[in-house]
């Protein structure tokens, strides 16, 4: 168990390509809130920043990248479970696109 992936008890999405290791989950310690992308570039050993995606309640989630097009590198694709306040976190599923660029 890391420490520095904080998260109530829900399963995690973890993606790995070239070399980089992406981790997204919502990371609170208290309740399913706060879904978080956060990404290593030392196969897990250590997590040098984080992306806030989705403050509200939020649950599962999965990664992915296509490879339909030179440019599908600059992205990562997320769905995920989402809510809104005061709401359940399987509310709604969200499919978002987050760019790559500046990353490193």
């Amino acid at each position: 168990f890391d420490e520095a992936l904080i998260e109530p008890a829900v399963a995690a999405g973890l993606y790995y390509n070239e070399g980089v290791m992406y981790f997204s989950n919502p990371a609170s310690t208290n309740s399913r809130s706060n879904m978080t992308l956060r990404w290593s570039y030392d196969s897990g050993s250590s997590w040098k920043d984080a992306l806030q995606v989705w403050a509200q309640p939020s649950g599962y989630s999965t990664m992915t990248m296509l490879n339909s097009d030179p440019q599908d590198a600059e992205y990562l694709y997320m769905l995920y479970e989402k809510g809104r306040p005061n709401k359940t976190s399987y509310e709604m599923l969200s499919f978002t696109r987050i760019s790559l660029y500046g990353f490193n």
